[in-house]
């Protein structure tokens, strides 16, 4: 390293200590120290050892935690949904897709055993349900008389898509 060089990273390091030095207050160390009192240090545990459960409670009556919030569980409106469920019977089975085959629209659907089975124009499933029509992106069922339609989300036919 050449003298040059070797003095200028001298000359700042002493530059910087005198800098330093000079902008500095005489009372920044009793400044940090008055910070440091006000932290509020919990008290250490004595011997724990034996006991998780004593160290937990010492934990939680130590404050350091916030108290956990609870949700709100509305029995009320769980009892009223589930009578609600009950009365109007078992729901569509899951509708996991749909194809055409031959040009007959099917639906591929999960019965609430959990068997596998193909529904098509007039296939009758658990709890009343007949379907009534399949398409690629919905599929019409009727029970007690009244006709519920439901969407099949998934990508667009070929008829549909822009070319």
């Amino acid at each position: 390293m050449s003298k040059p060089v070797l003095f200028a990273i001298i000359a700042c390091l002493v530059g910087g200590a005198a800098f330093g030095f000079l902008t500095s207050t005489p009372d920044a160390a009793g400044e940090a120290a008055s910070r440091s009192d006000r932290w509020d240090t919990p008290k250490t545990p004595i011997d724990y050892s034996q006991s998780a459960s004593r160290f937990r409670q010492a934990l939680i009556t130590a404050s350091m935690f916030p108290e956990p919030r609870t949700p709100f569980v509305d029995e009320a409106l769980i009892e009223k949904e589930t009578a609600i469920a009950e009365a109007e019977g078992p729901p569509f089975p899951q509708i996991l897709s749909v194809a055409r085959i031959d040009g007959i629209y099917t639906a591929q659907v999960r019965r609430a055993d959990g068997k596998l089975v193909n529904a098509t124009v007039g296939d009758q499933f658990e709890g009343g349900w007949q379907v009534l029509e399949v398409s690629m992106n919905h599929l019409s069922a009727e029970r007690d008389g009244v006709t519920t339609t439901l969407t099949v989300s998934g990508p667009k036919p070929p008829e549909e898509l822009d070319r």
